[in-house]
């Protein structure tokens, strides 16, 4: 899965998911073109799609993450606790 981060300025980051098995290199690449671009153009993830106007765009983090693994901004990786409820009973003596 990939994480993008789209930075603007003045602004907070835009965090954006793809689930694409896409080698990063060749991903970034493909964001990448978005910078190019002297127009308003999209950006389509599986996540959905993100209309953007490149002259405010100051940068874009791609990033590769797993299931139980994001990356934070500054890249430290980061275990994702469980979502799992769990239930306990307290027994007591009387």
């Amino acid at each position: 899965m990939k994480r993008i981060l789209i930075y603007q300025e003045n602004v907070d980051p835009i965090e954006m998911n793809d689930v694409d098995d896409t080698p990063l290199d060749i991903y970034t690449n493909q964001v990448m073109s978005v910078l190019s671009s002297r127009n308003v153009t999209s950006i389509e993830t599986t996540q959905g799609n993100l209309i953007v106007r490149p002259s405010k765009i100051t940068s874009i983090l791609v990033s590769e993450t797993t299931d139980n693994t994001e990356q934070n901004i500054n890249g430290t990786v980061l275990v994702k606790s469980p979502t799992e409820k769990i239930e306990e009973d307290v027994l007591t003596d009387e």
